[in-house]
């Protein structure tokens, strides 16, 4: 069985971190940030 890139598994783990960071800071700015992020990782994606 073939084992899951754990790469995966670091990103999403400063992904959560950084949104819990930005929220205590200012959740608005946390909100448009993920949308921000969200949208760019849409267009890497179509490009791949």
């Amino acid at each position: 069985m073939a084992k899951k890139p754990r790469y995966f598994h670091t990103a999403v783990h400063k992904n959560i971190t950084r949104d819990r960071f930005i929220r205590s800071v200012n959740p608005i700015v946390a909100e448009k940030m993920r949308a921000i992020l969200e949208e760019l990782k849409r267009k890497e994606s179509g490009r791949g």
